[in-house]
């Protein structure tokens, strides 16, 4: 384990042991996973919206 300036110990996954206070390092990791994850729903979501859209012309051209 390592001693931190803040006082904090950390194992060597470079998880903080004190769970109450990850420490600044860990949430930015946290929060650029997200910043990526919300990246991809983007892609996501306009995959889904032209699959709707296929669908509903196909149901249009073959079903009125």
């Amino acid at each position: 384990m390592t001693e931190h300036s803040h006082g904090r110990r950390s194992n060597e996954t470079g998880m903080p042991v004190d769970r109450r206070n990850p420490g600044d390092a860990y949430l930015q990791r946290e929060l650029d996973d997200n910043r990526r994850g919300e990246f991809a729903l983007v892609w996501k979501t306009g995959l889904a919206l032209v699959f709707v859209a296929v669908l509903v012309a196909i149901r249009v051209i073959f079903f009125s």
